[in-house]
């Protein structure tokens, strides 16, 4: 019988690895000549391309003023491509830092995190301009890519500020020049009040808000219930967060009743429901669940056609809450003091213990046995290593149930995805020392 997980490869495809090492000096051989002399040089073509990004949002917004205006265009549509095509041209060309990767020679600092703002803050802006006339268009995938691009660049325009700001003061360099950029302020139209804008902002604003309480009406009629102010923006992500007093997040009854009066949140527009937890005194559980609206499109499903049935991937995730999600609901919230039980990190055992089972499971070659007995081994040490740590810190009740647990999974029982839940379902009712909850493991 054929072994399907046996793949006999030719030698022709067997990668040298001279090849690809002496392949990559070239390479940095050749794009070393396409580096910047100096950093001031660097941080000019830099800035330059700023610049250009501030004068098309500026003509953007322009455009679309002139448009519901029903004022003439002009040059407009022109400098909004030119410009679109000059910082297209200028984002994508590899202008190297100065000594940035030269072969046999010491690399240079480039600056720290710069890649990730250049794919997310430059990369989004030059995409908000290719799909900006489409968005002007109204073609609805157009749109929404546009939406999220520039959203996607305003979450991450104070990053690429202090990545500049920082550099500009560590080389003394475009100080001046920097701070002009950061303060530069939109002009307001001359065609459409401030006042007016801010007005029908403030009412969309709150009619969402409105809807989405409609919409979890059965909630607040079985629970007691606090609806936020607003809403928290996470990137281009959208959370919903809503308090229920009392709630129990390991009473799996209520847990099942509350998603069940959830249900509408389905037809929401915002993209996550966040639960919390308070007490009478109004403290917020520093712990919460939260939903993507998928759970509950995929329950409404499973609910309408008997046919249907739902898996394990519309679970909800536990996720800490924030000063951030507190200031969602205004003044008289505070989160519950945090409370040390000595169990803080001790979930990396289950970790460890799953690593194990996978490692006795998926090395089963004859040519795998030294490695898989060094790491076994090695494993084995960290596992004990770390139990120790805990000595102290949690009941001895439950340090004994643990111990007992990685002497059988050493021994050779099993700790498979379902032990891991188990085992984290356990952590979840750790709230004080006064009783063990890791018996049955």
């Amino acid at each position: 019988m054929p072994d399907d997980a046996h793949k006999t490869m030719p030698v022709r495809n067997i990668v040298i690895t001279f090849h690809q090492e002496f392949n990559l000096l070239w390479n940095k051989t050749l794009m070393s000549n396409y580096e910047c002399d100096t950093i001031l040089e660097w941080l000019e073509h830099w800035f330059s391309i700023r610049k250009n990004i501030c004068i098309l949002l500026d003509k953007s917004s322009s455009f679309v003023y002139h448009l519901l205006g029903k004022k003439k265009l002009g040059s407009l549509a022109t400098e909004v491509d030119t410009l679109r095509e000059t910082i297209r041209r200028h984002t994508i060309c590899e202008l190297k830092f100065p000594h940035e990767d030269r072969p046999f020679e010491e690399k240079s600092a480039l600056p720290e995190g710069f890649s990730h703002v250049k794919s997310k803050y430059f990369s989004s802006i030059e995409n908000f301009g290719n799909q900006f006339s489409g968005f002007l268009l109204q073609k609805e995938d157009d749109a929404r890519l546009a939406m999220v691009n520039i959203k996607t660049a305003r979450e991450y325009l104070s990053a690429m500020q202090n990545l500049f700001g920082e550099m500009t003061t560590k080389y003394k360099l475009l100080i001046a020049e920097h701070a002009t950029l950061c303060n530069q302020k939109h002009a307001p139209n001359e065609y459409f009040s401030k006042y007016q804008v801010k007005a029908w902002y403030e009412g969309y604003y709150k009619q969402l808000l409105t809807t989405n309480e409609l919409q979890l009406s059965a909630l607040s009629e079985n629970f007691k219930v606090i609806f936020p102010q607003r809403y928290l923006q996470d990137g281009i992500l959208t959370n919903y967060p809503v308090i229920i007093q009392e709630l129990d997040f390991s009473d799996e009854a209520m847990l099942l009743r509350v998603m069940c009066s959830c249900l509408g949140f389905a037809e929401s527009c915002f993209d996550y429901l966040v639960l919390m937890s308070c007490d009478s005194q109004g403290k917020i559980a520093r712990g919460g669940l939260k939903f993507s609206k998928s759970v509950f499109v995929i329950i409404q499903n499973a609910l309408e056609n008997d046919d249907s049935q739902p898996d394990g991937s519309f679970l909800p995730f536990p996720i800490d809450i924030t000063p951030q999600i507190v200031d969602c609901f205004g003044r008289g919230y505070e989160l519950a003091s945090a409370i040390v039980t000595g169990y803080e990190g001790i979930d990396k055992i289950a970790e460890l213990l799953w690593a194990y089972t996978k490692v006795q499971e998926l090395l089963t070659d004859e040519r795998d046995i030294q490695y898989r007995k060094r790491t076994e081994e090695n494993l084995k040490n960290e596992i004990l290593a770390t139990l120790s740590l805990y000595k102290d810190k949690i009941l001895s009740d439950d340090l004994k149930s643990i111990q007992s647990l990685c002497d059988r999974v050493i021994q050779g029982q099993r700790f498979g995805n379902d032990e891991m839940n188990k085992f984290c379902k356990a952590l979840t009712l750790v709230n004080d020392q006064s009783r063990p909850v890791f018996n049955e493991q």
